[in-house]
């Protein structure tokens, strides 16, 4: 599996929460954390709207770029939506 490293912004208070769960050792590791989160959120989304998937994949094959700028983007997903 390819991986992509990203820095992520969150309020402290989150993030020692995470922290705390990786030490209680209920996640291997705080991206296993974030991982997990995501998973999720993209089966909440799957289950609400079938179609969130397919535009997501479409997005990641490249569509993306014809874009200037994330509202465009995100204007054009959810129209799939």
């Amino acid at each position: 599996m390819d991986t992509l490293k990203i820095n992520v912004s969150l309020p402290v208070r989150m993030y020692e929460d995470a922290r705390v769960l990786v030490e209680k050792g209920l996640y291997g590791s705080f991206s296993e954390i974030v991982r997990a989160g995501i998973r999720s959120e993209m089966e909440q989304q799957r289950e609400i709207n079938p179609g969130f998937i397919k535009s997501v994949h479409a997005a990641e094959k490249g569509r993306i770029s014809k874009f200037k700028g994330k509202k465009e983007f995100l204007e054009d997903l959810h129209k799939g939506l």
